[in-house]
């Protein structure tokens, strides 16, 4: 694992027994899913999926989880930023549950380096989205964050918020 910068982000699921660990590094496209068994804990070597795969997108930047949903940030994929949404799924006859791909969240304006996704919060129906490289229409890098709601499987964006300083990075 050497350079991936493992461990840079972690989210440890309500259960207590699961755990998704990403790194930060460029072209790191690995996310880990370790479960307790025991005493000991294993991880799931297969990973998550993802919707496509870039060479620089850092997937796992940031990962943070609330019930079965999990968000996952990758700041430079496309070179403007996502976030992956899973979702946790129990089949029948299997004692592990799985992580599905649910959704994609996009920067919105899709600005090049922004960074959308380099820092997330989920609680209950709301996604908060960070963005420090972000923009604005007279300063640089004055970051943003974003705040999504979700409602039946839609993630709305419900409000913008923006630094005030030139690479003040909100």
């Amino acid at each position: 694992l050497a350079s991936e910068e493992f461990g840079k982000a972690v989210s440890l699921i309500s259960d207590g027994f699961s755990l998704i660990a990403g790194g930060d590094t460029y072209g790191n496209n690995y996310l880990y899913n370790y479960r307790q068994r025991s005493s000991s804990w294993e991880t799931n070597l297969a990973l998550l999926q993802r919707p496509q795969e870039l060479a620089i997108e850092q997937l796992g930047a940031a990962v943070a989880i609330e019930g079965n949903v999990a968000i996952v940030g990758a700041p430079r994929y496309g070179n403007h930023g996502a976030v992956l949404v899973y979702q946790q799924v129990f089949s029948s006859g299997t004692e592990d549950p799985t992580w599905e791909f649910q959704a994609q969240i996009d920067a919105p304006g899709r600005q090049t380096s922004g960074q959308f996704g380099a820092s997330l919060a989920i609680r209950g129906n709301h996604i908060i989205v960070g963005a420090p490289g972000y923009d604005t229409p007279t300063l640089d890098d004055a970051g943003a964050a974003y705040l999504f709601q979700i409602a039946d499987g839609q993630y709305t964006l419900q409000r913008e918020f923006t630094g005030n300083v030139s690479h003040g990075r909100l």
